[in-house]
């Protein structure tokens, strides 16, 4: 995996599951709408998946893997990515997140986040250097954003 994800202290739940998955195709090509990199190949990483049942009786699973590795210079890719994931879709460019809302924009572990609610459960992506994580639950906002915070 090459790093350590972080987890849940017990004082928040118990972990009921961890399972590891692993990427097919481990490489993809990808379209952006970026006339400098219009397509790149991407390579992606497995997923640690960890299943936690919360004090609070919701259930909040917690996914970790490393950022894919992209052609793309570091100082460029934030602004590309964010562009690419943000961009309306019209009849040349399919949008991102699709017919769903677009993402939040939020602060967690004082790093640039998305928070995604469809009023039923929270997915709250963040990434911290090379690794990313993804939790979701049916938890409360301030739980979640509690949780992500303590994470160890």
């Amino acid at each position: 995996m090459g790093f350590d994800p972080l987890g849940l202290s017990e004082k928040e739940g118990v972990r009921q599951s961890i399972e590891l998955a692993l990427p097919k195709p481990e490489t993809k090509k990808i379209e952006l709408p970026d006339d400098e990199f219009p397509f790149i190949k991407v390579e992606f990483t497995p997923v640690v998946r960890q299943k936690y049942l919360l004090k609070s009786g919701q259930e909040l699973l917690l996914d970790a893997f490393q950022f894919p590795k992209v052609p793309i210079p570091l100082n460029d890719m934030t602004g590309i990515l964010n562009a690419a994931a943000f961009q309306p879709g019209d009849k040349f460019w399919k949008a991102r997140f699709g017919p769903a809302t677009v993402p939040e924009r939020v602060t967690v572990r004082r790093l640039a986040g998305l928070l995604f609610d469809d009023n039923m459960e929270f997915v709250l992506f963040w990434r911290e250097g090379t690794e990313c994580y993804i939790i979701k639950t049916k938890a409360s906002r301030s739980e979640l954003f509690r949780i992500a915070t303590d994470l160890l």
